[in-house]
């Protein structure tokens, strides 16, 4: 087994000496059954880039020439792409450094010292990597004494420092990641056109959305016929403590605490058995999964629903997220009602699924009486 110990120059030990700060870690090269290893936990959090075919593919070709470091339980720390391409690959052992004496610290500094290069190419990574940092040099007291050594005035220009972006840079992204994740997929999309402004666009366009009252909140739009609940409270009858004052037999005088007569419990209780059970109504929780519509020279809109969160598209470009509001009685024997709206543009759309059953029947009457 070979031991690395990490001793830098002198010029980066003044640099270290200004700052106050040092490690005490090692390093140990060792070889490991690859599938004994997996993600550390801050790993999975930040998120790191897949290694696609072609990185997979040269990797076999060039063969396993780098060192990941894992800690010595098996978590890996750096390179978690190697790793995972080493496994599609079909090797069961490779060379690590294993880290021994680190602290939570250097856990986090060499995670994001290996990481930066993926913060150019995903927003994603970037805003949860931004999000570990933020907690863990903000709220522990490694983080603290981390912080301290770092130049910014705010938490933006701080991290940012770290991740190599600019205080109002690392504040778009956390503002559009905690308000809309999905949007930071779409920017990272190459086939998309979504960007850090157009993100955040669409944000204050939700915000405006937000802040203004739902205008179909208070309509109940349907077509069904009128419910008959009203008829079967009618169809209750008489409760037996509803007896009319002065009647009965022990009730001369209108006293409202004296009990009915047996008699007159005996038929409430046949009246309220053999009453007419009440309706229940049929309902269904059936989506709205697709719309297209042409309207000529203003273009088509589409309900995008590829996101998890409706948007409508015009001419195939993103137009704003928009509301499916469904009827309360919908009922898929009769019709089904949505309404999508979206109030920024200052248009909705109704969508009313009726059967035409009874219509095709009376139709083919109408026929063969003629």
């Amino acid at each position: 087994m070979q031991v690395f110990v990490s001793r830098p120059s002198n010029e980066f030990s003044l640099f270290k000496q200004r700052r106050m700060i040092k490690h005490n870690f090692t390093l140990q090269k060792n070889t490991r059954d690859v599938s004994s290893l997996k993600n550390h936990q801050l790993v999975e959090t930040m998120g790191y880039l897949k290694p696609d075919e072609l990185f997979i593919s040269d990797l076999e070709y060039l063969g396993m020439y780098k060192l990941p470091i894992i800690t010595d339980d098996g978590y890996i720390l750096t390179m978690p792409d190697y790793v995972e391409a080493a496994i599609k690959i079909g090797l069961s052992d490779i060379d690590v450094l294993v880290l021994v004496d680190a602290t939570s610290n250097d856990l986090l500094r060499l995670i994001n010292f290996e990481s930066r290069p993926w913060y150019r190419s995903s927003k994603t990574i970037l805003y949860k990597s931004i999000k570990v940092l933020q907690n863990h040099l903000w709220n522990t007291e490694d983080g603290k004494q981390w912080r301290q050594a770092i130049k910014g005035e705010n938490i933006n220009e701080v991290v940012g420092y770290l991740v190599g972006y600019s205080a109002s840079t690392v504040s778009l992204v956390k503002s559009i990641g905690d308000a809309d994740y999905a949007l930071l997929d779409r920017i990272d999309d190459p086939e998309g056109n979504m960007t850090l402004t157009m993100a955040q666009q669409v944000i204050k366009g939700n915000a405006a959305i937000n802040a203004m009252a739902d205008n179909f909140e208070q309509v109940n739009i349907t077509n069904l016929p009128f419910s008959d609940d009203d008829d079967d409270v009618d169809s209750l009858g008489t409760d037996a403590n509803d007896t009319p004052e002065g009647s009965g037999e022990n009730n001369e005088a209108g006293d409202m605490t004296s009990d009915p007569p047996s008699d007159a419990t005996d038929s409430t209780k046949n009246s309220l058995k053999n009453r007419k059970p009440r309706k229940v109504k049929s309902t269904c929780d059936i989506p709205l999964t697709g719309l297209i519509i042409g309207l000529g020279r203003y273009g088509d809109f589409t309900l995008d629903l590829k996101t998890g969160r409706p948007a409508i598209l015009h001419n195939d470009r993103f137009a704003g997220h928009v509301s499916i509001v469904p009827s309360d009685s919908n009922n898929e024997d009769e019709a089904l009602h949505f309404v999508v709206q979206s109030i920024d543009l200052k248009w909705s759309f109704q969508v009313i699924a009726t059967r035409i059953t009874n219509i095709v029947k009376e139709e083919e009457v109408s026929g063969k009486q003629a």
